[in-house]
């Protein structure tokens, strides 16, 4: 049997005591010349009262500072879900705020995106400590390498302190600038400001099977320089940035890991990071057609894509896939930002709601409509 919402003797708005059966799960146009209740019956009657209802159910200190609980003229309604109002005021937020799809992508870009260095373009990654050695055979196989720790000396007057320290500590050799020097001698000069110098850690030929001992030199190069491991061949003098934290393998340019806040408006991080070939900024300016195509194809299942994906599917049903992520609130048109809303609503998840529309002529290409229900 088909459900209903039963409303009988309504006179709120003007309405001559109409009575009147609409049916649960479809979508109902209120149309006519003007001041013919239509407005009224969607608004003063179905709304009003499923917001009274709603207030009645809450506790007296839960009603604090929201108003519209007034009796509704009207002898009876039944049947009646909760009824949400799609006519809230636009905030100046983009579509993918709005639909909470510009966080989701943030969060997959983190998960899964790569950065790129701000200066070369070169790619940027971090390396735990138990994948270096197998990252150093594949450039570097069966070539003996130098485990490095670069230092940062803060004055001149630090050198000796340093070559002390390192001397006590058990190791044997630094490097300074492109040359290895012994630490069982006297202090060399203090080499020029802008001269590299690191600490030779340990001289190995790496494995595509992490070993203890190559471990244990790449953790003690972490613990001397806050992080970073840099590995050079001996026979051809080439570097490796294996770094704790995101490192250019081009240009050796040090980052810190990507953050949410990183992507905010005003900061250039969203066009460094790209997520499977597309940068953030590149993605909110497709189609939302374009993107949802995207996500099906180039990202992995998971909650935050399937939960992308559904949205889009529900924007795209709805006749919004031409729309960007980017696109401000402010600039749709009236039936755009209508179908916006329901979006919102349906992608949300909740079940059994009653969605009150107001003024949708554009959205159902008729001048007599003046409010739509869709109880889903």
């Amino acid at each position: 049997m088909q459900k209903m919402i039963k409303i009988r003797g309504a006179r709120a708005g003007g309405l001559a005591a109409v009575d009147m059966n609409l049916p649960m799960g479809k979508v109902i146009c209120f149309t006519g010349r003007c001041s013919g209740g239509r407005r009224a019956m969607a608004l003063d009657v179905l709304y009003a009262e499923s917001r009274r209802r709603y207030m009645q159910a809450l506790a007296p200190v839960e009603r604090e500072g929201i108003s519209g609980a007034a009796q509704v003229d009207v002898d009876e309604v039944s049947g009646l879900p909760p009824g949400i109002y799609l006519g809230a005021a636009r905030r100046g937020r983009t579509l993918g705020d709005y639909l909470q799809l510009a966080g989701i992508l943030i969060q997959l870009a983190l998960d899964y995106g790569q950065l790129h260095c701000g200066d070369c373009g070169g790619v940027c990654r971090g390396y735990e400590a138990v994948d270096v050695e197998a990252e150093v055979a594949r450039h570097f196989a069966n070539a003996r390498c130098l485990i490095l720790a670069p230092l940062q000396l803060r004055s001149e007057a630090a050198w000796s302190g340093v070559w002390r320290e390192l001397r006590q500590a058990g190791f044997l050799r630094v490097m300074v600038g492109a040359e290895v020097v012994r630490l069982d001698g006297a202090a060399p000069e203090v080499p020029p400001a802008d001269t590299e110098v690191k600490v030779v850690v340990d001289r190995l030929v790496p494995t595509t099977e992490s070993t203890v001992r190559f471990l244990e030199a790449v953790r003690v190069s972490r613990s001397i320089s806050s992080g970073q491991t840099l590995v050079q061949a001996v026979d051809s003098g080439d570097m490796l940035h294996l770094n704790q934290q995101p490192t250019c393998g081009e240009c050796g340019r040090q980052y810190d890991e990507p953050a949410a806040a990183d992507f905010a408006p005003g900061r250039p991080r969203s066009a460094k990071v790209s997520l499977h070939g597309r940068t953030i900024d590149e993605l909110q300016m497709m189609p939302l057609a374009e993107v949802r195509a995207f996500a099906m194809e180039a990202i992995a299942d998971g909650h935050g894509r399937d939960k992308m994906v559904e949205t889009l599917a529900e924007a795209c049903d709805l006749g919004l896939g031409h729309l960007e992520l980017s696109r401000r609130l402010e600039s749709l048109s009236e039936g755009e930002w209508q179908r916006l809303q329901l979006v919102a609503c349906i992608s949300g998840g909740l079940m059994g709601i009653l969605y009150i529309f107001d003024g949708l002529g554009g959205l159902l290409d008729t001048e007599l409509t003046s409010a739509v229900m869709a109880c889903l």
